[in-house]
């Protein structure tokens, strides 16, 4: 496992220089940010609001988005895998391989952003019918944002589903919105996390808690 990885900025927009200005400019602000305009910065101030299935899939594109060019703030950056590049550039959406969650946080804000990235390798055992045994290489990345707080998943190998079991204690805190739920969902929940250091240890207590199938 490599990590963690942690950084903090007291800036809500964090250039990455990894996008070219027609993408950065064009589909990207056309597609993911735009249709989270209305609904993301309610989330950073702490304030109440519904999410259909088609919002959960805007706010988890921009998590996925997010989780991908934050690799590159890190030094030394972390690279990241031309599928899922290639995934959210052909189809502007998370990859079938991600998993995102909402948490939210209503201590005061230290830094506008706060983020923390482990990456680590585990080992698919061979599913009959569906994959060989393989190696997955997956990440983890928290992301505190104001008020809002993204957890997402993602990984790469030949198994397409990963089980992420979340213990009692840390899955009162989550709304998972991607796959995108059929229902509404009302964010935040009930539970939320009331200091930087409960962030934190929500982020450390989502470390090796997926597991392939078997």
């Amino acid at each position: 496992m490599r990590g963690p990885a942690t950084f903090e900025t007291d800036a809500y927009a964090v250039t990455v220089k990894r996008v070219c200005r027609e993408c950065n400019h064009g589909w990207m602000e056309r597609e993911v940010e735009k249709p989270n305009q209305t609904l993301l910065p309610p989330m950073f101030r702490g304030e109440q609001i519904s999410l259909t299935s088609a919002e959960q899939q805007h706010v988890a594109t921009w998590a996925f988005k997010t989780h991908l060019m934050a690799q590159y703030r890190h030094i030394p950056f972390r690279p990241q895998p031309e599928e899922q590049l290639q995934w959210l550039y052909q189809n502007r959406t998370a990859a079938p391989k991600s998993r995102v969650w909402l948490a939210a946080f209503a201590g005061v804000p230290l830094h506008h952003a706060w983020g923390r990235t482990y990456a680590f390798e585990l080992f698919a055992p061979a599913v009959p019918d569906v994959a060989p045994a393989d190696v997955l290489y997956a990440e983890m990345m928290t992301l505190c944002v104001g008020q809002l707080v993204f957890q997402s998943f993602k990984w790469t190998g030949a198994v397409p589903e990963f089980d992420v079991g979340l213990p009692d204690e840390t899955a009162k805190f989550v709304l998972p919105i991607w796959p995108p739920s059929n229902v509404t969902l009302v964010w935040p929940p009930a539970f939320t996390l009331d200091t930087l250091e409960s962030v934190r240890n929500f982020a450390d207590a989502f470390v090796n808690t997926g597991e392939p199938p078997s």
